[in-house]
């Protein structure tokens, strides 16, 4: 057992997949201190349908949280004080629409992988191919076929989102929290730009441009090869490809200061670079 420190920090980062919900601890090393992951109920009420139940995903974050703080503190990690923010980072297009009131969900959440809008995208395209993936389309459905979905935008008790937002909405109060008016949409394309026009400065020594990757699919060698001929330039992938929770927790850091931009989270990296001309 460590001692503990009265001035650790600790960073959260809650991952909430398609099939799972994990929540990690991170120190200020980037190395992981606790953790916790529970699966939950997968619905297919019909044939290219997937739904998930809103509730026990909510309920999976409190519980991995709670088992993720309860392991990092046996190991003797000042967590309950050194906690600083925690990141978000989720099933991208699941959609759900809940009651503003009472907090609770009008209709199981649509899965991104569901295929019920296929029909809507039939009737919609034009020249351009448009696909079941996004939530437009999903709220659409939901407008069209759900009952108290539709009572509850006549009444202006609807709320839209998907799952990041319904987490966000309930970690922070749910229906009994502050109704946030401030529109942080400007803040979130601000970074985008800067971000989009920094990505030229990352060079090698030789001042070459330098593409950085992370993800489950770079662990392709010959995929990152060909990346690189094909931009003509040098791929850096990191030693631990999985960069999900870790960058979730890392741009959280950021928001709150615990983090610079400056400083690098990088332990060792491995550089792909063009090995042959393309003819």
């Amino acid at each position: 057992m460590r001692f503990l420190s009265k001035n650790e920090v600790f960073i959260g980062s809650i991952v909430q997949g398609t099939t799972s919900t994990r929540f990690i601890i991170y120190d200020r090393s980037a190395r992981a201190v606790g953790s916790h992951q529970v699966e939950f109920t997968q619905f297919y009420p019909e044939a290219g349908w997937v739904e998930h139940n809103p509730m026990e995903i909510l309920e999976s974050v409190k519980v991995c949280i709670a088992k993720a703080l309860d392991k990092a503190t046996a190991d003797g990690h000042n967590v309950d004080k050194g906690l600083k923010v925690i990141g978000l980072t989720n099933q991208r297009e699941t959609t759900l629409v809940w009651s503003k009131s009472i907090g609770f969900p009008l209709y199981d959440a649509i899965v991104w992988m569901d295929a019920r809008t296929s029909s809507i995208c039939r009737k919609l395209e034009k020249e351009l191919s448009i696909s079941t993936y996004f939530s437009a389309l999903k709220l659409f459905w939901l407008l069209e076929n759900v009952e108290a979905v539709k009572e509850a935008v006549k009444t202006g008790d609807a709320l839209f989102g998907t799952i990041d937002t319904w987490l966000i909405w309930n970690l922070t109060g749910g229906y009994d929290g502050e109704d946030l008016k401030q529109n942080k949409v400007k803040d979130v394309l601000d970074s985008m730009h800067k971000d989009a026009g920094e990505k030229g400065k990352v060079k090698d020594e030789k001042g070459e441009f330098l593409l950085r990757v992370g993800g489950g699919a770079t662990i392709n060698n010959l995929l990152m090869q060909i990346q690189a001929d094909l931009l003509g330039s040098s791929v850096v992938r990191p030693t631990d490809i999985e960069t999900t929770a870790p960058g979730a927790a890392y741009a959280a850091g950021l928001a709150v200061g615990v983090r610079t931009e400056k400083e690098e989270n990088y332990d060792s990296t491995t550089l792909l670079t063009r090995t042959y001309n393309l003819l």
